[in-house]
């Protein structure tokens, strides 16, 4: 087990990716994996409880827009439909994370300016 908060992401394998959207397909009240147009962004993400309450919250898994599509509505498609998602499905919370390296703090100012706390 890692000992500091992660900074880098294991390398991408179609298996697992694969599992992913399986599940995601078989639990829609569970988990999302969705597609923004073709091979634009995607993102994924689950649904689930708190330790100490009922309520739920959604913890995106991932969320990508690819580099050529960063300053089209992609992005705030994928939010605003992961957003739509979430409140169908009862989510009072949703976590998004910032910490990819990848443009990190563009992504935490996106995310803020859809109303979700830093």
């Amino acid at each position: 087990m890692a000992e500091e908060a992660t900074t880098e992401y294991p390398e991408f394998e179609p298996g697992p990716a694969r599992r992913w959207l399986e599940a995601a397909d078989s639990n829609p009240g569970r988990m999302l994996a969705a597609l923004a147009e073709p091979d634009h962004g995607f993102v994924t993400a689950v649904i689930g409880g708190w330790a100490f309450s009922d309520q739920k919250r959604v913890a995106g898994d991932l969320f990508y827009v690819r580099p050529e599509h960063r300053r089209s509505t992609t992005g705030a498609r994928l939010f605003r439909f992961c957003r739509q998602w979430a409140a169908a499905n009862g989510a009072t919370t949703m976590i998004m994370g910032t910490t990819t390296g990848v443009q990190s703090g563009r992504t935490a100012d996106f995310f803020s300016a859809r109303g979700l706390a830093q």
